[in-house]
């Protein structure tokens, strides 16, 4: 029994009686104990605005925001030299790249998400701390340079993925010839 935690009812019979609030409303008129006003008033009025307070983003995400803001700064100078050549975008992997043959839709999208950013990490302390209307851009922000980002992405991987493969082949036929001699 020594050291367990007391039941609920034990604690709460410790608890001091309350007989009255300190709330004038309930107070006779008169016999207000130095309270004047509303209090719920005086509460609201004593609190700040939830929506305006800032709050610090995680190390791990602020990093992964800036790779986001060189993935959308890389695209837009890629789709610049796209747009300005569109003779050189009549394979596969460029209409991949561009969204579907979209080089300037996709090339907005990235300049306005790269500019969202840019405003943000000017107000936001370099991406580190945020109001809720600034998370709201930042993921506004976030949603619109994936989305011109991950055609890029796509055929980043697909190139990677076809590398490695290559040099797994290679490899396993340069180990199959060693072997053979």
């Amino acid at each position: 029994m020594h050291g367990e935690e007391p039941s609920s009812g034990a604690a709460m019979r410790r608890l001091p009686h309350v007989e009255r609030l300190p709330v004038p409303s309930l107070w006779p008129p008169g016999n207000s104990p130095g309270m004047t006003g509303d209090a719920f008033e005086r509460f609201v009025g004593n609190t700040s605005d939830w929506r305006r307070q800032s709050v610090s983003l995680s190390g791990r995400l602020t990093a992964a925001l800036w790779f986001l803001v060189l993935l959308v700064a890389a695209t837009c100078a890629g789709l610049i030299v796209i747009v300005r050549r569109p003779a050189a975008c009549d394979t596969l992997w460029c209409r991949t790249a561009t969204l579907g043959g979209h080089p300037l839709a996709t090339l907005l999208l990235a300049a306005s998400s790269f500019t969202a950013f840019a405003a943000l990490a000017a107000i936001t302390r370099g991406l580190t701390r945020v109001s809720t209307h600034q998370l709201v851009a930042v993921a506004v922000s976030s949603a619109g340079a994936v989305v011109a980002v991950i055609g890029a992405l796509l055929v980043l991987v697909v190139v990677v993925v076809g590398a490695l493969l290559i040099g797994f082949a290679l490899f396993a036929a340069l180990l199959s010839m060693a072997r053979a001699a």
